[in-house]
């Protein structure tokens, strides 16, 4: 799936860093509140769906390879 489709079906918006691309494919997704277990998994086209909105995320999906992550349970990016 699409990450502009993810977006429509979520009601979601896309923030990113720089003119990286924005309509990847995608096969799967992830969900975990533990980064711990988000650096374990094989993150090949995968979307992660986290509850955390911190630097700890970002610096874990970026250690991981990961291109989209979803926050969830209403909680805001404050940028």
């Amino acid at each position: 799936m699409r990450i502009s489709k993810i977006v429509d079906l979520i009601n979601g918006r896309i923030i990113t860093q720089g003119n990286q691309k924005n309509d990847f494919e995608f096969s799967y997704a992830f969900s975990s509140d533990l980064m711990s277990d988000v650096l374990r998994i094989n993150n090949d086209n995968t979307v992660l769906i986290t509850g955390l909105c911190n630097i700890q995320t970002i610096r874990t999906v970026e250690m991981a390879e990961i291109k989209c992550v979803i926050i969830a349970r209403g909680k805001k990016v404050i940028l």
